[in-house]
């Protein structure tokens, strides 16, 4: 049985925008973003769509539910779940 050497991905987000949050959580919502999306590509791999490389336009209009008063962290990880689904070819509802 061959050994399979881990892969790159890197995953480059132009604009994230959200609103209704405070300017000082953008770090801590991206840490969680960052966090959760690593963990959804490690546990699920790569979507079929971008096993071979290139770039994905956009996602527009992703729909992600995230409680009120959440943490920032939360929020990231609520984040990265949508994306990961829309990437998937799923709705983009979060968990």
């Amino acid at each position: 049985m061959g050994v399979t050497s881990p892969r790159r991905i890197e995953v480059e987000i132009g604009e994230l925008v959200l609103h209704g949050f405070a300017p000082g959580d953008a770090r801590r919502i991206a840490a969680g973003l960052e966090r959760e999306l690593a963990a959804r590509l490690e546990a699920r791999g790569v979507p079929a769509g971008l096993e071979r490389g290139g770039e994905l336009g956009s996602l527009r209009g992703l729909s992600v539910s995230i409680p009120a008063g959440a943490r920032a962290d939360v929020v990231g990880s609520a984040i990265a779940g949508g994306i990961h689904t829309g990437v998937s070819g799923g709705t983009g509802h979060g968990r």
